[in-house]
């Protein structure tokens, strides 16, 4: 017995079903976003397409975790919202807003849905300082060894908190 459903403006369509104890989840993806969901190839986009150029490993680690927030927040958590046609403002925006009624419903919410807001508020964070602020460190960039010792120190926290908060990339 269907419980409940949702058809998303792009097509994606999610249901759930009350079969036994335990609910059964339908999730039907549109064409648009199936093509996001083959997780054997990761382009990483920010260390171009020269096949010829040689990458350190640390590098390609460094931009791989973030080429995977980029896509989590862009192909799987904005879609999920119904926000893909908005400008990133309106979804975080709405995200924040939500992240502050999550803390502050009192005992509606659980501690666990409070640790959730802090999670997706940090992703929302780390999304932004990836996508603006990071190339923007790039550009105005020394490059002497004490400029390149805090920038590596920099993207370095960074990667830690990505990490420290991978487990709330889920939709």
């Amino acid at each position: 017995m269907t419980i409940s459903n949702h058809v998303f403006d792009c097509g994606c369509k999610w249901e759930i079903e009350q079969d036994s104890d335990l609910p059964l989840v339908h999730i039907n993806f549109c064409e648009e976003h199936i093509k996001h969901l083959e997780p054997s190839v990761l382009k990483i986009r920010t260390l171009g397409s020269d096949k010829y150029k040689w990458v350190d490993k640390d590098y390609i680690l460094l931009h791989a975790s973030f080429e995977l927030l980029v896509q989590f927040i862009e192909n799987e958590w904005i879609p999920f919202e119904g926000l893909q046609d908005k400008p990133f403002s309106e979804f975080e925006e709405a995200m924040r807003k939500w992240c502050v009624e999550l803390r502050s419903g009192g005992d509606m919410f659980s501690d666990a849905d409070k640790e959730q807001a802090d999670a997706q508020e940090a992703l929302l964070d780390l999304y932004k300082w990836w996508t603006i602020e990071h190339p923007e460190e790039i550009r105005h960039r020394h490059d002497s060894p004490e400029d390149l010792k805090k920038f590596d120190k920099r993207e370095q926290e960074m990667l830690e908190k990505l990490i420290k908060y991978r487990g709330a990339m889920w939709t």
